[in-house]
């Protein structure tokens, strides 16, 4: 109420550079941007940024905040059930090296946001098909039988060509490789393109000494692949 009284310099002893430096905003972190957002009720811009961030940084100090949100009961009607599959998606990449228990818990939150959104869920081909996130992220809990089923679920509903590659890869994470095959097979019709899963094939076959089998999918993802392909794939 007395600012009246105040000559120029009082706070700053006359020093033209610290009144600059005060008139500067403090620069926030990517994660300050996501609460921004989330604080603002842009709830996908929020999860996109935070996702984005972990994706790029591979910085794992703020997960409480995904954690949080996770267990928001309000995120899925909030964000749109495609957004809620993509920042699973996401997350379940970065969160391997956690410790254990807070790697458990965000895992088990990522399930549990997964299941809330039930089975009227749109059928997307790719990786946020929501039965799709559901197999990966189960795959790294280590519940590969779990996944499988998942990833059935998905086939039964969707006839999604991310299901069948992720039923083949939890059929390999299980030695059947026959079953491996028949859905990486079948996935391959419905999506040409998508050469990795013949690629892990070949590693199973090349790995347990199977070499003829190897042979052929290696020579598969060299023939129908792009360059870029070729350069993962391992010929024997």
């Amino acid at each position: 109420m007395f600012g009246f009284l105040k000559k120029k310099g009082d706070q700053d002893n006359g020093d033209p550079r610290l009144s600059k430096a005060k008139s500067q905003p403090v620069p926030r972190s990517p994660w300050d941007e996501a609460v921004a957002l989330m604080e603002q009720g842009k709830t996908a811009e929020a999860l996109e940024q935070f996702a984005r961030t972990a994706i790029q940084t591979r910085d794992l100090s703020r997960m409480d905040l995904a954690e949080r949100w996770l267990n928001d009961q309000r995120l899925l009607d909030r964000a749109g059930e495609e957004v809620v599959c993509r920042f699973v998606a996401f997350l379940t990449q970065v969160l391997d090296p956690m410790e254990p228990n807070q790697r458990q818990r965000l895992w088990e939150s990522c399930l549990k946001a997964l299941r809330n959104l039930g089975d009227n869920t749109a059928p997307r081909q790719d990786m946020t098909n929501r039965y799709t996130t559901e197999c990966v992220l189960l795959r790294h809990m280590g519940r590969s039988e779990d996944g499988l089923k998942a990833a059935q679920e998905g086939i039964s509903r969707h006839k999604a060509a991310s299901c069948y590659t992720f039923a083949g890869l939890c059929c390999l994470d299980m030695d059947d490789p026959e079953g491996a095959e028949e859905y990486v097979k079948e996935g391959l019709e419905r999506d040409p393109q998508n050469l990795a899963p013949c690629n892990d094939l070949a590693d199973y076959f090349f790995h347990n000494r199977i070499l003829d089998k190897a042979a052929e999918y290696y020579a598969l993802v060299v023939e129908r692949g792009d360059q870029q392909d070729v350069e993962w794939a391992e010929p024997s």
